[in-house]
């Protein structure tokens, strides 16, 4: 399978979220790439036994220490088929940087974002 099959499958399987404004985006992309790839829904092979994770990674932030960090989350997250987000208790200035993703494209986007937050 190319990688854009692949990756249309992902976003497909991403597309089952249950989270609706995550599950709209991942259909709309994949979409758009089909389109731009002249792609039928039967060209692309559904990822099996895969599922999606959400998870933080134990690295926190707030807005006047390190704005940076939710920068950086941003910009692995898109190399790596990913979205990031924040995590907070209600009235707390700290916020807790996750991920969503498939599981084999989260492992990676975890130690991506791991070690390039440890340098």
């Amino acid at each position: 399978m190319s990688k854009i099959t692949e990756k249309i499958a992902k976003l497909l399987a991403l597309a089952e979220s249950p989270y609706e404004e995550e599950a709209k985006a991942a259909l709309l992309q994949a979409r758009r790439l089909m389109a731009e790839h002249k792609l039928m829904p039967e060209d692309i092979e559904p990822q099996e036994n895969k599922k999606v994770i959400q998870e933080c990674v134990g690295v926190t932030c707030t807005k006047l220490s390190s704005p940076w960090t939710v920068y950086l989350s941003t910009l692995i997250a898109a190399h790596y088929c990913c979205r990031p987000y924040r995590s907070s208790v209600h009235g707390s200035k700290v916020s807790e940087i996750g991920f969503i993703g498939m599981e084999d494209d989260f492992k990676l986007c975890k130690l991506a974002f791991l070690y390039a937050y440890d340098c």
